[in-house]
């Protein structure tokens, strides 16, 4: 019994100190072979679809 009600004030202690912030927002930016890679920050990332190479038309 002791250890059931210790364990239920740990856990009432560690709800109150997790951080309630939200994280940041993720980002995925897809662009063509021809357009300007736009400025980025560490939670946003880039994607260049490249143009199709002719060799797989065959």
């Amino acid at each position: 019994m002791g250890i059931e009600r210790e364990l239920a004030a740990m856990r009432r202690r560690l709800n109150k100190i997790v951080p309630q912030v939200q994280p940041p927002a993720l980002k995925l930016h897809v662009i063509g072979p021809s357009d300007a890679i736009p400025a980025t920050t560490a939670w946003e990332m880039v994607l260049r679809v490249e143009s199709k190479n002719p060799a797989f038309d065959k």
